[in-house]
């Protein structure tokens, strides 16, 4: 599976003649790494978070503003991905009918 993300990596783009990525090639390797590790709902919840990490090295490195706002929002992605992998009493305890 491998090799068919690697062909997405080098296609060229705006008509440019293709060229090798090889910081595209290693994501999509680790995507999969980890696809295989962790499974694809968990790997899923990994998305959300880029986003937080996006606007802190916004931030950081780009010296972007930091908002009451992008507090607030990077705040309530945080809080969601920690509800969606939280587990609950049902998994905890499946044997359990009550």
């Amino acid at each position: 599976m491998i090799h068919r993300t690697c062909i997405f990596a080098v296609l060229s783009v705006n008509g440019r003649p293709p060229r090798l990525d090889p910081l595209a090639l290693l994501a999509f390797v680790l995507l999969y790494w980890l696809l295989k590790q962790i499974g694809p709902v968990r790997a899923g919840l990994i998305i959300p978070f880029t986003t937080v990490v996006a606007m802190l090295l916004g931030v950081i490195i780009l010296g972007e503003a930091f908002t009451w706002r992008t507090g607030v929002g990077g705040a309530l992605v945080l809080g969601g991905l920690t509800l969606a992998t939280r587990k609950g009493d049902a998994q905890q305890n499946p044997s359990s009918t009550e």
